[in-house]
């Protein structure tokens, strides 16, 4: 299987046809040669999450202050763990912690250091597990789950896989963790307006 960023024309592939405008940016995932789907933009955002290799992504979402602004947060610095947990020889789960940096775009007034973790913990959780579900519709391990089965018990994995891959689910991530080690702030001055 590969993953892949591609700009597609509208037009015919295979049996299948692409409508969209020009052009639309979304990720691919093949089997051999043969293209098993899409995963559009939007929805393969969390995989950015799940990668060391991620230099830095960014994340916008809306303050429960009573101004009601949006905030932009750049994220760097991940580290990713996955564990599989082997809860049976036929049963497996996995878990996965996401340690990373915020580092706070641009805002007005004063935002609560608390309130900001939160936002972005809840935001990387939503990515983190749509871009999953939607990996599991067109049958696609887009976090490449079997992969630390595989490195962590061969033994399991061997009775557990199918064309190279195990049967996942809704319920194969058990647990989520995100933390938030650092929220810096762009600019010195805006050092006051954070609240710890």
């Amino acid at each position: 299987m590969r993953l892949a960023y591609h700009m597609l024309p509208s037009k015919k592939i295979g049996r299948q046809q692409i409508n969209q405008n020009n052009f639309f940016r979304c990720r691919c995932t093949f089997k051999g040669w043969r293209l098993k789907g899409f995963i559009k933009e939007t929805a393969a955002r969390g995989n950015q999450w799940m990668h060391n290799k991620t230099n830095r992504g960014e994340i916008t979402f809306k303050l429960e202050s009573d101004e009601r602004d949006f905030l932009t947060v750049d994220i760097d610095k991940l580290d990713v763990s996955v564990k599989p947990m082997v809860k049976s020889k036929d049963q497996v789960t996995f878990d996965i912690e996401i340690k990373l940096n915020a580092t706070l775009n641009g805002f007005k007034g004063k935002v609560v250091s608390n309130e900001i973790r939160e936002k972005i913990i809840k935001q990387v959780k939503k990515e983190v597990m749509e871009t999953y579900e939607e990996g599991l519709q067109i049958d696609t391990d887009i976090y490449r789950l079997s992969e630390y089965l595989y490195h962590k018990n061969i033994k399991v994995w061997k009775n557990l896989e199918k064309d190279g891959k195990i049967p996942l689910t809704k319920d194969s991530i058990s647990k989520l963790s995100i933390h938030v080690n650092k929220i810096n702030p762009r600019r010195k001055t805006f050092g006051e307006t954070i609240k710890e």
